[in-house]
């Protein structure tokens, strides 16, 4: 159980991870623009 407790909070914090990262990537398009 504890376990699978882990897995979710790592699957959590790489969706977050990712997402802002793109968040990042969509920052620095602007300032392209």
């Amino acid at each position: 159980m504890a376990r699978k407790l882990k897995i979710m909070e790592n699957e959590k914090y790489k969706l977050t991870w990712s997402m802002a990262r793109k968040q990042k990537i969509t920052e620095s398009e602007k300032h392209k623009l």
